[in-house]
Protein backbone atom coordinates (compact mmCIF):
# COMPACT_ATOMS: atom_id res chain seq x y z
CA UNK A 1 0.00 0.00 0.00
CA UNK A 2 1.08 3.68 -0.91
CA UNK A 3 2.46 5.25 2.33
CA UNK A 4 2.81 1.99 3.73
CA UNK A 5 6.47 1.14 6.07
CA UNK A 6 8.72 -1.05 4.35
CA UNK A 7 10.99 -3.67 6.84
CA UNK A 8 13.60 -4.84 4.23
CA UNK A 9 13.24 -8.46 4.53
CA UNK A 10 15.96 -11.38 4.15
CA UNK A 11 14.65 -12.22 0.30
CA UNK A 12 14.70 -10.62 -2.88
CA UNK A 13 11.41 -8.09 -3.31
CA UNK A 14 9.79 -6.00 -6.11
CA UNK A 15 8.85 -2.55 -5.43
CA UNK A 16 6.67 -0.48 -7.82
CA UNK A 17 6.55 3.23 -8.39
CA UNK A 18 2.81 5.02 -7.98
CA UNK A 19 2.26 8.63 -9.59
CA UNK A 20 -0.65 10.67 -9.02
CA UNK A 21 -1.08 13.76 -11.32
CA UNK A 22 -0.56 16.90 -9.71
CA UNK A 23 -3.20 19.04 -11.98
CA UNK A 24 -7.15 18.92 -11.64
CA UNK A 25 -8.48 18.05 -15.60
CA UNK A 26 -11.91 18.71 -16.84
CA UNK A 27 -13.20 18.43 -19.93
CA UNK A 28 -16.11 19.90 -21.76
CA UNK A 29 -17.06 17.80 -24.44
CA UNK A 30 -19.27 20.01 -26.41
CA UNK A 31 -22.42 17.16 -26.94
CA UNK A 32 -19.56 15.13 -27.54
CA UNK A 33 -19.27 11.65 -25.72
CA UNK A 34 -16.27 9.39 -24.33
CA UNK A 35 -15.16 6.30 -26.30
CA UNK A 36 -12.78 6.20 -23.69
CA UNK A 37 -12.74 8.07 -20.11
CA UNK A 38 -9.35 8.91 -18.24
CA UNK A 39 -7.30 8.41 -21.49
CA UNK A 40 -5.10 11.62 -20.31
CA UNK A 41 -1.10 9.92 -19.73
CA UNK A 42 1.04 11.35 -17.52
CA UNK A 43 4.65 11.62 -17.78
CA UNK A 44 6.40 12.44 -14.19
CA UNK A 45 9.87 12.32 -15.43
CA UNK A 46 9.42 15.24 -17.76
CA UNK A 47 6.30 16.69 -16.05
CA UNK A 48 4.53 16.13 -19.43
CA UNK A 49 0.15 15.85 -19.85
CA UNK A 50 -0.88 14.58 -22.65
CA UNK A 51 -4.68 14.92 -23.83
CA UNK A 52 -6.66 12.57 -24.83
CA UNK A 53 -7.07 12.52 -28.95
CA UNK A 54 -9.89 11.14 -31.58
CA UNK A 55 -9.63 8.07 -30.57
CA UNK A 56 -10.88 8.71 -27.32
CA UNK A 57 -13.67 10.79 -28.09
CA UNK A 58 -16.92 10.78 -30.71
CA UNK A 59 -19.73 12.92 -32.10
CA UNK A 60 -22.17 11.64 -34.25
CA UNK A 61 -21.68 13.12 -38.03
CA UNK A 62 -18.57 15.05 -36.14
CA UNK A 63 -14.81 14.75 -36.14
CA UNK A 64 -12.87 15.76 -33.08
CA UNK A 65 -10.73 18.98 -33.94
CA UNK A 66 -8.60 19.21 -30.82
CA UNK A 67 -8.95 20.73 -27.56
CA UNK A 68 -9.13 24.25 -26.81
CA UNK A 69 -8.56 26.21 -23.40
CA UNK A 70 -11.16 28.35 -23.94
CA UNK A 71 -15.42 28.32 -24.75
CA UNK A 72 -14.75 30.36 -27.74
CA UNK A 73 -12.18 27.78 -29.28
CA UNK A 74 -9.58 30.52 -30.56
CA UNK A 75 -6.22 30.42 -30.50
CA UNK A 76 -4.40 26.47 -31.10
CA UNK A 77 -5.48 23.24 -30.40
CA UNK A 78 -3.63 21.62 -27.49
CA UNK A 79 -2.34 18.15 -27.68
CA UNK A 80 0.05 17.94 -24.29
CA UNK A 81 0.56 20.35 -21.08
CA UNK A 82 5.03 20.70 -20.52
CA UNK A 83 4.83 21.21 -16.47
CA UNK A 84 2.13 23.59 -16.40
CA UNK A 85 2.20 26.04 -13.10
CA UNK A 86 -1.69 26.11 -12.17
CA UNK A 87 -3.16 23.39 -10.77
CA UNK A 88 -6.82 22.93 -12.42
CA UNK A 89 -7.43 22.84 -16.28
CA UNK A 90 -10.45 22.88 -18.51
CA UNK A 91 -10.69 21.98 -21.74
CA UNK A 92 -12.99 22.33 -24.04
CA UNK A 93 -13.51 19.81 -27.49
CA UNK A 94 -14.20 21.19 -30.86
CA UNK A 95 -15.83 19.68 -33.27
CA UNK A 96 -16.26 19.56 -37.44
CA UNK A 97 -19.55 18.59 -39.17
CA UNK A 98 -18.80 15.99 -42.13
CA UNK A 99 -20.62 17.98 -44.19
CA UNK A 100 -18.34 21.03 -43.41
CA UNK A 101 -15.11 18.60 -43.25
CA UNK A 102 -15.77 17.81 -46.88
CA UNK A 103 -16.27 21.31 -48.04
CA UNK A 104 -12.55 21.72 -46.76
CA UNK A 105 -11.20 18.85 -47.91
CA UNK A 106 -12.49 19.22 -51.33
CA UNK A 107 -11.29 22.91 -51.13
CA UNK A 108 -7.86 21.39 -50.17
CA UNK A 109 -7.71 19.23 -53.29
CA UNK A 110 -8.76 21.93 -55.50
CA UNK A 111 -6.39 24.49 -54.75
CA UNK A 112 -3.39 21.88 -55.35
CA UNK A 113 -2.17 22.81 -59.15
CA UNK A 114 -2.09 20.05 -61.77
CA UNK A 115 0.47 17.49 -62.11
CA UNK A 116 2.55 19.54 -64.68
CA UNK A 117 2.56 22.28 -62.82
CA UNK A 118 3.39 20.80 -59.52
CA UNK A 119 7.22 21.57 -57.79
CA UNK A 120 8.67 20.97 -54.53
CA UNK A 121 7.26 24.41 -53.58
CA UNK A 122 3.51 22.51 -53.35
CA UNK A 123 4.80 19.99 -50.71
CA UNK A 124 3.47 21.72 -47.71
CA UNK A 125 0.00 22.55 -49.57
CA UNK A 126 -0.42 18.28 -50.44
CA UNK A 127 0.56 17.69 -47.26
CA UNK A 128 -2.38 19.86 -45.74
CA UNK A 129 -4.81 18.55 -47.57
CA UNK A 130 -3.35 14.78 -47.45
CA UNK A 131 -3.99 15.32 -43.37
CA UNK A 132 -7.23 16.28 -43.76
CA UNK A 133 -8.57 14.14 -46.26
CA UNK A 134 -7.21 11.48 -43.94
CA UNK A 135 -9.88 12.73 -41.11
CA UNK A 136 -12.37 11.62 -43.31
CA UNK A 137 -14.07 9.05 -42.58
CA UNK A 138 -14.41 5.78 -44.56
CA UNK A 139 -18.65 5.99 -44.28
CA UNK A 140 -18.52 9.62 -46.32
CA UNK A 141 -15.42 9.27 -48.05
CA UNK A 142 -16.95 9.11 -51.61
CA UNK A 143 -17.67 12.38 -51.49
CA UNK A 144 -14.30 13.46 -51.38
CA UNK A 145 -14.28 14.92 -54.99
CA UNK A 146 -10.46 14.06 -57.24
CA UNK A 147 -9.10 11.93 -54.65
CA UNK A 148 -6.87 11.20 -57.72
CA UNK A 149 -5.43 13.64 -58.13
CA UNK A 150 -4.74 13.83 -54.30
CA UNK A 151 -2.81 10.42 -55.07
CA UNK A 152 -1.38 11.35 -58.22
CA UNK A 153 0.41 14.44 -56.92
CA UNK A 154 2.11 12.31 -53.81
CA UNK A 155 3.23 10.20 -56.77
CA UNK A 156 4.59 13.37 -58.78
CA UNK A 157 6.13 14.40 -55.17
CA UNK A 158 8.12 11.24 -55.05
CA UNK A 159 9.00 11.49 -58.56
CA UNK A 160 10.80 14.97 -57.63
CA UNK A 161 12.46 14.53 -54.54
CA UNK A 162 14.24 11.62 -56.33
CA UNK A 163 15.07 13.90 -58.84
CA UNK A 164 16.64 16.09 -56.80
CA UNK A 165 18.37 14.06 -54.24
CA UNK A 166 20.33 12.33 -57.35
CA UNK A 167 21.40 15.61 -58.77
CA UNK A 168 22.75 16.28 -55.56
CA UNK A 169 25.25 13.72 -56.22
CA UNK A 170 28.21 15.25 -57.13
CA UNK A 171 29.78 14.60 -60.37
CA UNK A 172 31.37 11.56 -61.69
CA UNK A 173 34.92 12.86 -61.37
CA UNK A 174 34.85 14.48 -58.06
CA UNK A 175 32.71 11.13 -56.54
CA UNK A 176 34.37 9.93 -53.61
CA UNK A 177 33.49 7.34 -50.95
CA UNK A 178 32.35 10.49 -48.90
CA UNK A 179 29.34 10.61 -51.19
CA UNK A 180 28.18 7.32 -49.49
CA UNK A 181 25.42 8.70 -47.67
CA UNK A 182 24.65 11.22 -50.57
CA UNK A 183 24.23 8.03 -52.57
CA UNK A 184 22.53 6.17 -50.41
CA UNK A 185 19.65 9.01 -49.54
CA UNK A 186 19.23 9.23 -53.20
CA UNK A 187 18.26 5.71 -53.38
CA UNK A 188 16.02 5.57 -50.85
CA UNK A 189 14.01 8.20 -52.49
CA UNK A 190 14.18 6.43 -55.95
CA UNK A 191 12.84 3.43 -54.10
CA UNK A 192 10.02 5.29 -53.10
CA UNK A 193 8.88 6.43 -56.17
CA UNK A 194 5.81 4.17 -57.29
CA UNK A 195 6.69 1.84 -60.82
CA UNK A 196 3.82 3.42 -62.53
CA UNK A 197 5.06 6.82 -62.49
CA UNK A 198 9.12 5.60 -62.64
CA UNK A 199 9.60 6.70 -65.95
CA UNK A 200 9.19 10.47 -65.11
CA UNK A 201 12.77 10.17 -62.96
CA UNK A 202 13.88 12.01 -66.41
CA UNK A 203 17.73 9.37 -67.12
CA UNK A 204 18.01 9.26 -63.25
CA UNK A 205 17.87 5.91 -62.80
CA UNK A 206 21.28 5.51 -65.34
CA UNK A 207 22.91 8.51 -62.91
CA UNK A 208 22.30 6.45 -60.04
CA UNK A 209 23.21 2.98 -60.90
CA UNK A 210 26.10 4.81 -62.59
CA UNK A 211 26.88 6.80 -59.17
CA UNK A 212 26.39 3.70 -56.81
CA UNK A 213 29.34 1.84 -59.40
CA UNK A 214 31.66 4.41 -59.29
CA UNK A 215 31.41 4.40 -55.48
CA UNK A 216 32.78 0.89 -55.40
CA UNK A 217 35.33 1.84 -57.51
CA UNK A 218 36.40 4.64 -55.50
CA UNK A 219 36.16 2.47 -52.43
CA UNK A 220 38.78 0.28 -53.97
CA UNK A 221 41.13 2.68 -55.19
CA UNK A 222 41.35 4.72 -51.39
CA UNK A 223 41.83 1.70 -50.45
CA UNK A 224 44.80 0.36 -52.64
CA UNK A 225 45.85 3.88 -51.67
CA UNK A 226 46.37 2.87 -48.52
CA UNK A 227 48.25 0.12 -49.17
CA UNK A 228 51.91 0.36 -47.32
CA UNK A 229 55.46 0.55 -49.13
CA UNK A 230 56.71 -1.83 -46.93
CA UNK A 231 54.86 -5.16 -46.74
CA UNK A 232 54.75 -8.21 -44.29
CA UNK A 233 52.58 -11.01 -43.35
CA UNK A 234 50.67 -9.09 -40.73
CA UNK A 235 48.73 -7.56 -44.00
CA UNK A 236 48.02 -10.90 -45.17
CA UNK A 237 44.25 -10.32 -43.85
CA UNK A 238 44.24 -6.61 -45.34
CA UNK A 239 45.11 -7.46 -49.02
CA UNK A 240 42.72 -10.77 -48.55
CA UNK A 241 39.83 -8.42 -47.73
CA UNK A 242 40.76 -5.96 -50.62
CA UNK A 243 40.94 -8.90 -53.04
CA UNK A 244 37.60 -9.96 -52.15
CA UNK A 245 35.96 -6.12 -52.41
CA UNK A 246 37.76 -6.43 -56.05
CA UNK A 247 36.27 -9.62 -56.64
CA UNK A 248 32.76 -8.36 -55.57
CA UNK A 249 33.21 -5.85 -58.62
CA UNK A 250 32.02 -7.03 -61.99
CA UNK A 251 34.91 -7.47 -64.28
CA UNK A 252 33.87 -4.21 -66.31
CA UNK A 253 34.19 -1.89 -63.54
CA UNK A 254 37.47 -3.93 -62.62
CA UNK A 255 38.87 -2.49 -65.55
CA UNK A 256 38.05 1.49 -64.03
CA UNK A 257 40.39 0.95 -60.97
CA UNK A 258 43.23 3.57 -61.79
CA UNK A 259 45.41 1.46 -59.23
CA UNK A 260 44.53 -1.99 -60.01
CA UNK A 261 48.34 -2.46 -61.00
CA UNK A 262 49.72 -1.24 -57.76
CA UNK A 263 47.17 -3.88 -55.69
CA UNK A 264 48.57 -6.44 -58.01
CA UNK A 265 51.97 -5.82 -57.63
CA UNK A 266 51.64 -5.53 -53.74
CA UNK A 267 49.73 -8.94 -54.14
CA UNK A 268 52.16 -10.57 -55.43
CA UNK A 269 54.45 -9.56 -53.09
CA UNK A 270 52.43 -10.51 -50.42
CA UNK A 271 51.72 -14.63 -51.91
CA UNK A 272 56.05 -14.22 -51.87
CA UNK A 273 56.17 -13.55 -48.28
CA UNK A 274 53.29 -16.35 -47.80
CA UNK A 275 54.98 -18.85 -50.04
CA UNK A 276 58.72 -18.11 -48.39
CA UNK A 277 56.92 -18.23 -44.92
CA UNK A 278 55.63 -21.95 -46.28
CA UNK A 279 59.26 -22.50 -47.56
CA UNK A 280 60.74 -22.22 -44.20
CA UNK A 281 58.14 -23.89 -41.69
CA UNK A 282 58.76 -26.74 -44.29
CA UNK A 283 62.64 -26.40 -43.94
CA UNK A 284 62.06 -26.20 -40.50
CA UNK A 285 60.01 -29.56 -39.98
CA UNK A 286 62.10 -31.78 -42.06
CA UNK A 287 65.28 -30.34 -39.35
CA UNK A 288 63.36 -31.16 -36.58
CA UNK A 289 62.46 -34.53 -38.31
CA UNK A 290 66.26 -35.39 -38.79
CA UNK A 291 67.37 -34.53 -35.69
Amino acid sequence: QAGERLSTPNHAITLYAQYSMPYEISYELNEGTWVQENAEVYEPATRTLTLPNAAHIQKENHVFDGWYTNADLQGDAVKTLQDPTQLQHRFYAKWVSYETLIAIVNTAIAALPAAEEFTLAHEESLIKAQNLFQQVPASIIEQVKNTEKLALLQDMLYVLKATEAIHEIPAEQQLTSADRATIEKAREAFNLVPESVVEKVVNSQQLLTRAEDVLKIRIVEETIATLPEQLNLTHIAFINELTAAINELPGKLQIEVKNMAVYKEKLEIVQQLQQQATDIDYANAVRNLIN
